[in-house]
This record gives C-alpha cells, structure tokens and sequence, in this order.
C-alpha cells in the first residue's frame, strides 16, 4: 500500500522544492535520491544533523520513509517542519508517517493542513477518507471521498472505497454509481475493473434489476471466461427471469470445472443458482454437484432460508427416499424439511428423473407458506444424523472419536488435526477453535459445522506437541 500511494503523492512533496534555495548539502543528497541510494542518505553526514536546512532533513525523512521505518520518518519530517520554512511536502509526509504509526488524530491535523494548502489536490482527501475508515467513521470518510472523486486526476482508491462503505450501508444506489463512476477510468486488463464490474452486477441484482444484471455478468464472463463465481451469479440471473435454458451450457461449464477440480473453496460441492425472497427472507437455492458426495444421503437441491443476519435458519432439500425403495424397488425425490432438530417429510412434490425446477419452487414455498402438512415428523435429527454419519465414516470403530476429553483423537501436530476432520467429516466448516485443559492436559476443541448444518465438537489431544517448541 504504502509504496502505491508513494507514487500517487510524490508530486505533492516535490512541486516546492522547484523554488527551494539550494545548497550543497541539498544537491549532494537530491543527488542520492534521485539514485534511490536511501541508506547512504540516511547515514549522509548524520552526526551533523543541526546544520542541515528543512529540505535536506526533509529528504531524510523520505529516506526512512522509502526503508518502511517510520518511526525515524516522522522524527525528521517533525524536525524539518520545526525547523522550516516547512511545505506542503513536509506537512503531508509528516501525516503520512503518523498514518502508518496508527496515530490517527495528529495525521488528520496534518493532511487536513496540507488540503488548506492545496485544496485542489484529490489524494489528500482521499488519505483522510482512509484515516476516517481506519477509526471506523464512515460517514466522516463518505465526505472526504466524495469531495476526493469530484476532483481531477483522483486516484481510482477513493471510488471504490466510497463504493464499499456504500454497499456496507446497502446505500446500493449510491455504491452503484461510484462503481461505474470507477469502472469509466480503468481498462478490462485491470483488476479494479474486474472488482467494480462484478460489484456492479452484484447491485443490480440485488436491486431486481435482472436485466440490467444479465448484461453486466454477460459481458463480464466474455472477459472473465473462468470466474465461475461470477458464471453461478449470471445463472441466478437466467433464473430469476425465468430463463431457465440459458442456464444449461452455464452449468456445463461449472460441471466441468468441478471435475477438473477448478472451482473455488466455496462451490467445490455446490452453486447457488436460483434466489428468491420468502417474507422478509432470502432463500438461496443450492445445486449439488455430486448428489451423493456427503455420504448421509443422497441429495441434489438444497434451499437454505437465512435470518436478518444471514445467518442459516433452516433447509429444505429434495432428498431421495431410501425407505421408498424398499417397498417400490425404485427411490424418488421428496422434500425434507430440517428445522429447530426436526425432520419433517413431504409429498407434495417427487420425482425420480423428471426434474422440473419451478415445480419444485412452488413446493418449496407451499411448505414454507404451511399450505401442506408432512407426512412424518421425526425430533432429535441431529442424534439421528450423527448416529448415520458415525456407521457411515466408520467413526464407530474408532477406539479415539474426538467425542470427548476421554476420546479425544491424539495428533502429533495441527495438520492432523484437520486431515482427520477431513477424513470423517467431509465439507465440514470450522466455527470456533479453542485450547482447553482437562486434568492439566491441554486439549484443542474445534466447533464446527456439518455439511448438512449439524453443530459438532471434536476434541483432540495435543500433548504430544503443545509447548514442546518452548
């Protein structure tokens, strides 16, 4: 960062210095600079520091600065301002050195100084916006932002900062319009444009505005072939105009990058494809790559209904039903709905190969709506659930099940303790991870979440290794 905004703001310190009287210490050390020779200004004469005028203390402080030592920066920006006749330049590095130091206040005192000065020069109002962040004072930063992009030559950092304070606030039209304000002054080559055109596809969805969004990620993925976060957002877009065959060679690409193993963390088991709002909620719809990859049942759509939070409230999920194969020799889908450790079954919707998705939404929102009631309800799911996952991952036959302190699974260091994880709780989602002691030996406890949304926690015992490197 720091060297970035170096560049953004040399011409900040260097524009007094054209009428600067010169002397020879100064020409000697312009010299070096001028050759990046930052160490040999910094040990230039250093016993003799009294004798040096502001600018040769001022380049001093630019070669700390340069060397990331801000500490001795600050020192002698401080001594040069002191010392005088103090600059522009002086005043803003002397802010900058504070910025770094995390001495936030006095840095505000210093570029709100230098913008007096200069009160043209955009970056300045940019680094106080940042300053403002930094003290987490949005709404101090907007202002500061706001007047950094309505000048010329404003460095793109101020647009999508003011952006991202936006979309944090969900002010989208106001995030909307200074990324595309951005997305004017930067070139498809440039990984800012990548941000702001994603980000611009992202509101417009959020806005409903489908087919404002369908042009945004198509053009996007003409460009961005391989964003494949971006490919899952325009087929939620295809859904949401209900233009379910535009999806199809979408969702060929995404299947072939999961079996070349080419898709992020996140959708290395599933897509979101369809979103929707249910009452004052969003239900994202899931499509599982594998619907048999988790082991404990067999499933290839998934809908979570999040909380205001976007929290996980519950799912609703079209499963096969195992105990109808008994009976017919042939398994269907069905709805189950997972809610507050309970199971409830449907049969408002099955099928075995005939898939229809909008038959399968209206299902959905019957059940979330109670226009249906489910055949079976059975408590205690997640007993259940981990009973199957047991039997199913073999844990049962553990001597060590990570259950308890009594079971913990003995590990030689931290990597097996995620190998292990990973080997009996596939897709799992690591919520918390705590040192615990039990009769004086150290245990690491690890919360996390199922891939079917179950709590767990797993003990491990870490003396083997805990404290040995001391």
């Amino acid at each position: 960062m720091k060297n970035l905004i170096l560049i953004l703001v040399f011409s900040i310190a260097l524009k007094p210095l054209i009428t600067a009287q010169i002397d020879d210490n100064l020409l000697a050390i312009e010299l070096l600079f001028d050759q990046q020779k930052y160490d040999e200004i910094i040990q230039y004469k250093s016993r003799k520091i009294k004798s040096f005028s502001s600018k040769v203390l001022y380049y001093k402080g630019l070669a700390y600065f340069n060397k990331v030592d801000d500490k001795n920066a600050y020192r002698f920006f401080d001594l040069a301002v002191k010392k005088g006749p103090a600059d522009e330049g002086m005043y803003f590095y002397r802010g900058f050195s504070l910025f770094y130091l995390k001495k936030y206040n006095e840095a505000l005192v210093d570029f709100k100084y230098v913008i007096e000065l200069n009160p043209t020069e955009p970056n300045t109002y940019g680094l106080v916006g940042e300053t403002f962040l930094l003290q987490n004072k949005p709404d101090s930063a907007i202002v500061y932002f706001t007047k950094a992009i309505h000048l010329p030559n404003c460095d793109i950092r101020a647009y999508l900062a003011l952006a991202d304070i936006y979309q944090q606030q969900e002010k989208y039209e106001d995030a909307l319009a200074a990324y595309q304000s951005a997305l004017i002054n930067l070139e498809p080559h440039e990984e800012q444009y990548k941000l702001c055109a994603y980000n611009i596809g992202l509101i417009q969805q959020l806005l409903d505005r489908f087919e404002d969004a369908q042009k945004t990620f198509e053009s996007y993925i003409n460009i961005y072939s391989d964003d494949y976060q971006a490919i899952s957002k325009l087929i939620q877009v295809y859904y949401q105009r209900l233009e379910l065959d535009k999806s199809i060679d979408l969702k060929e690409i995404l299947y072939k990058a999961y079996s070349n193993r080419m898709l992020p963390s996140q959708m290395k088991q599933m897509f979101c494809f369809d979103q929707f709002k249910w009452q004052d909620k969003q239900v994202l719809a899931f499509e599982n790559f594998d619907e048999n990859s988790e082991g404990l049942y067999i499933c290839k759509h998934k809908f979570y209904i999040l909380g205001n939070k976007g929290n996980i409230e519950f799912i609703i999920r079209s499963e096969k039903d195992t105990l109808a194969a008994l009976n017919q020799g042939d398994s269907a889908y069905m709805l189950k709905m997972i809610k507050n450790d309970t199971l409830s079954i449907y049969h408002n919707y099955s099928y075995n190969t005939e898939f229809e998705y909008l038959k399968l939404k209206n299902a959905t929102l019957d059940i979330l709506n109670n226009k249906v009631k489910p055949i079976i309800v059975l408590g205690g799911y997640n007993k259940i659930n981990s009973a199957k996952r047991a039997f199913n991952n073999k844990l049962s036959l553990l001597e060590k099940d990570g259950s308890s302190f009594k079971n913990a699974v003995i590990v030689n260091n931290i990597s097996e303790e995620y190998e292990w994880l990973g080997q009996y709780y596939p897709g799992y989602k690591l919520i918390q991870q705590s040192l615990m002691y039990d009769k004086k030996q150290p245990f690491d406890v690890l919360d996390i979440k199922t891939i079917d949304g179950e709590s767990i926690i797993v003990y491990f015992d870490i003396s083997l290794f805990f404290g040995k490197e001391y």
